[in-house]
């Protein structure tokens, strides 16, 4: 069977191959890089038989789109692997591209394609209230919409909030005050004391702190101080095409005026080439944390301290 999973919707397509990986077995996946596999390891994975199980499940990331940089004269083994699949094999090709995976697959392989596009109004509600029927919780109306015009439509953002609602309700229905009380629009302002510190300097160690003793987890932070640093980019490559203040806030889904107002003012105060640093060293920390090399914790810090004091790229290994 081969599925395509696609879009900008990255919870939605994680939980959709989870749902896919729970049919295969702990022991019978393995995840490829579509630009780096040759032909015949891609050949091999998909024709290796599963181990104690029916079937075995084969991903590969960014296939198709690769494979449309390729010549014509070079595709044909390709995609005579994907057409003569075994049975006992799962295909799995992750699009995160522009282009629509329909197009990039010839007409005569078929395939069960899912596009997970980001939730807005109507339809985000119906599945914020689902996760909570979910995980077995109570939200009143005036509750959830508050969670709603805090939260955006981020999630990851939103689904950790949940959790985190459900934790301190402890059993009963969640309402209104909880979610002013505990939902990320306080613990944003100490994000974006953070992105404003460590970019131009200040006490950045003391806003990491206020945010780890308040219970942020600093996987939490690192994914809040990427999404506010692809914002800043965003609004400076909406703003360079010509786009009005409303288009932009409509096209980044920013529903809350607080939100706006700050996001607004960090990117008028930094440049483009300081903000793509900051990113570059972001995306260093999470390879390195998500590596096992670095305690995530340990991590953050290292980061902040680097780009507070503007020093060469630091390592965890370095601290050892």
């Amino acid at each position: 069977m081969l599925y395509i999973l696609s879009g900008e919707d990255d919870f939605s397509l994680k939980e959709a191959l989870a749902e896919i990986k729970r049919s295969t077995g702990e022991y019978n996946s393995l995840r490829l890089d579509g630009s780096k596999v040759s032909p015949s390891e891609f050949e091999a994975a998909v024709a290796t038989m599963p181990f104690l199980s029916e079937k075995r499940l084969v991903i590969v990331d960014g296939l198709l789109e690769y494979l449309a940089t390729v010549p014509e004269d070079k595709l044909k083994k390709w995609f005579d692997v994907i057409r003569h699949l075994p049975p006992t094999t799962e295909l799995v090709l992750i699009e995160k591209g522009k282009s629509s995976p329909r197009e990039l697959l010839p007409e005569d392989i078929t395939a069960e394609i899912r596009v997970f596009h980001p939730l807005r109004g109507k339809e985000l509600k119906k599945w914020v209230t689902e996760q909570f029927k979910k995980r077995g919780a109570d939200i009143s109306p005036q509750a959830l919409d508050t969670l709603l015009w805090l939260s955006g439509n981020d999630l990851w953002s939103i689904s950790g909030e949940i959790d985190k609602l459900i934790i301190f309700a402890d059993g009963r229905p969640i309402e209104e005050d909880d979610v002013k009380m505990l939902v990320s629009e306080s613990q944003q302002i100490t994000i974006f004391e953070l992105v404003d510190t460590i970019i131009k300097g200040g006490e950045a160690q003391h806003a990491l702190v206020k945010l780890t003793s308040s219970g942020a987890n600093p996987n939490y932070i690192l994914f809040m101080l990427a999404r506010q640093i692809r914002l800043l980019l965003r609004i400076k490559a909406l703003e360079a095409s010509g786009a009005t203040e409303g288009e932009i806030r409509q096209k980044l889904a920013i529903s809350s005026d607080f939100v706006w107002q700050k996001t607004k003012y960090l990117s008028q105060r930094y440049s483009l080439d300081e903000l793509k640093e900051v990113y570059q060293r972001l995306l260093e920390t999470d390879r390195s944390i998500k590596s096992g090399q670095c305690d995530p914790e340990l991590a953050l810090h290292l980061l902040v301290a680097e780009l507070r004091l503007k020093t060469p790229k630091g390592s965890c290994l370095a601290w050892d």
